[in-house]
């Protein structure tokens, strides 16, 4: 038989190939939060690299929809991503154990209530990976897009942390920048990778940040002319009044920065 040669396949199939969904196994575990009632088991896709591990991991958190169709996509695209370069990956989900998919916490005071929950059961979710022996505890980090970035910009936050043990690394897609102008101290190195044209989660508080930081590294990189939500694969469109859309430029370039921030800070 012939070697299998991609220069022959047709541009449709190599790009359907591309975003062919990342295989992950189930993984769940019991997300106890501070909010009344909404303690659940929950779960998500975990994914490996090839090899025997420990692997560093990274906890990727959903935004305000949950996990849809382009939320699926995406987060397979940036699960293949890592695990090619060494990481394990869990992209969970917090909201189909709670019926809070399909835009419901996209809006207040829902979203506010889903922030604090998405980000217990990051750090929740931390903890069981770290009794796995293929997760290196150690170095377990956490990425987000737009909600479940506000959870993982909190998480990197001294006054916002929850637990003794921090995240190794934290990476923000368009998150709402408003809380670190109430933080001046980071708990974890915090990489943001906003969108110069997003109307729902405008980069200026991010950039303002960026004089007042301290404790940790603290990085901001704004994608030029891309939207809100420009990592999902999905055309330009009008979402709860705001304006998203599709950038694969602005994605490859933030998930290179993503791997390689990541990598710079690995616990030897």
């Amino acid at each position: 038989m012939g070697k299998f040669n991609l220069r022959f396949l047709p541009p449709l199939l190599l790009l359907a190939l591309a975003q062919a969904p990342a295989q992950g196994a189930p993984f769940r575990f019991k997300s106890n939060v501070p909010l009344k009632n909404w303690s659940r088991s929950i779960g998500g896709e975990l994914f490996f690299p090839k090899g025997k591990g420990p692997f560093p991991a990274v906890i990727f958190l959903h935004p305000c929809a949950g996990i849809t169709s382009a939320v699926h996509r995406s987060m397979n695209a940036h699960a293949r991503f890592l695990t090619r370069n060494g990481f394990a990956v869990l992209a969970l989900d917090s909201f189909s154990a709670r019926s809070l998919g399909g835009g419901k916490a996209c809006s207040r005071p829902l979203s506010t209530s889903a922030t604090i929950l998405i980000l217990h059961d990051a750090f929740n979710a931390k903890a069981a990976l770290a009794r796995s022996a293929k997760i290196d505890g150690n170095n377990i980090f956490v990425a987000g897009q737009s909600l479940g970035a506000g959870a993982a910009l909190k998480a990197a936050t001294k006054s916002q942390s929850l637990h003794e043990s921090a995240f190794r690394a934290v990476a923000a897609w368009y998150p709402n920048c408003l809380p670190l102008a109430y933080t001046h101290e980071l708990k974890s190195p915090l990489l943001v990778l906003g969108a110069s044209e997003d109307d729902w989660t405008p980069p200026g508080y991010c950039l303002r940040a960026k004089s007042d930081i301290t404790g940790a590294d603290f990085e901001v990189i704004i994608a030029p002319g891309a939207l809100h939500g420009f990592d999902q694969p999905f055309k330009r469109h009008r979402y709860k009044g705001h304006t998203l859309g599709y950038d694969a430029a602005a994605t490859a370039a933030g998930r290179k920065a993503m791997v390689e921030f990541f990598k710079a800070h690995l616990a030897k």
